[in-house]
């Protein structure tokens, strides 16, 4: 019954946010509070920057809203956002829902979103969302090539990114992985995640002499807006990045995610994986062309893991998802078979 305060930390996230409120609700008002934008504190949702907020809390009473809702609350751990939810979740203002929304509850620093959001209040896994609509199934495709990811140092729980880059960015590897997708999504409208800012640029320039329409956004990029624009029309076929539309970036259209840059974080694979997934009309799947490790790194994250199944499991072109779903509803009582199970690459051996 009262006032909604809406929290993210990214502009693309507030915009996205009003607009599908709008879409959704037309009569409501909302407001958003981030840089030059001021709130109108009349309005009955509010959607602000973790930044703004910081700045601007004490323009809030503590008890305006009746419910908070932290965007990407794998991030609320941090700092700036603990004193943003102290402000307004206290004793003078304990009548507040808190609620948490994230897709990624697996901080690579292995501390819990629990610590701070004690109840699960809904939980859902891809398979029972792609059965929804609300994701559209995977083809993935596992590329094995010589990288040798255990001598790549790391940084942050993650590879560093300079060391992965001199690894990712030879000519034989972007060879590789230009061919990939020429088998396996030539056509396609694909968003391609790199090693670096280097890499992506260097990548970008191998798929346009190929013939292939391919633009990078990165850090530096002042026409960001309109590639994207582009590349939302179909002008561009390959939109190249390294770190910049990981999170935030909505555009259900996308065909194609090739993953050029291994990872250790299960956040960072699952933020990746996901920009493909939202459906969009004639879109009946997203196809998922992984650059790995032959060696099977055990630090390298991937779909295996994210699925639940035995690492170097080879999905060949299946949905990792579905092929965990329909493992765990396999009965066994036999000892044998079970490891068999766990021990399986692949569902033919199975």
């Amino acid at each position: 019954s009262g006032k909604v305060l809406f929290i993210a930390h990214r502009r693309e996230l507030l915009d996205q946010t009003a607009e599908k409120l709008s879409q959704h609700l037309p009569r409501l008002a909302i407001s958003i509070d981030q840089g030059e934008r001021r709130a109108d504190l009349e309005a009955r949702v509010i959607i602000a920057s973790i930044q703004s907020l910081t700045k601007r809390k004490n323009d809030y009473q503590p008890d305006l809203f009746s419910v908070i809702v932290c965007d990407e609350c794998h991030r609320a751990l941090a700092p700036s956002w603990v004193e943003i939810i102290e402000h307004f979740h206290n004793e003078r203002a304990s009548g507040a829902l808190l609620l948490g929304m994230t897709a990624t509850p697996r901080r690579t620093d292995g501390r819990s979103v629990l610590d701070l959001f004690d109840l699960v209040a809904y939980e859902i896994a891809k398979p029972e969302l792609q059965d929804l609509g609300y994701l559209v199934p995977i083809h993935y495709w596992a590329v094995k090539a010589a990288l040798s990811l255990n001598r790549v140092k790391r940084t942050a729980g993650d590879f560093q990114v300079g060391a992965l880059s001199a690894v990712m960015n030879t000519p034989q590897v972007r060879a590789l992985t230009l061919r990939a997708w020429e088998e396996r999504a030539r056509g396609c409208k694909t968003l391609v995640f790199c090693a670096s800012v280097r890499h992506a640029h260097q990548l970008a320039a191998d798929f346009d002499a190929l013939g292939h329409c391919a633009e990078v956004i990165d850090g530096r990029t002042k026409n960001r807006q309109e590639i994207l624009e582009k590349f939302r029309r179909g002008d561009v076929e390959l939109l190249l990045n390294y770190g910049v539309l990981t999170e935030g970036f909505d555009d259900p259209s996308i065909q194609c995610v090739l993953l050029a840059r291994p990872t250790t974080s299960p956040l960072v694979y699952n933020q990746c994986l996901g920009r493909g997934l939202r459906p969009a009309p004639d879109k009946t799947h997203c196809t998922v062309i992984d650059i790995i490790d032959r060696s099977n790194h055990q630090l390298q994250y991937g779909a295996s893991q994210l699925a639940e199944l035995p690492r170097g499991w080879s999905s060949r072109g299946r949905d990792p998802f579905r092929e965990s779903r329909a493992i765990s509803q396999i009965k066994v009582t036999d000892p044998e078979a079970f490891l068999a199970i766990r021990q399986a690459e692949n569902l033919e051996a199975i």
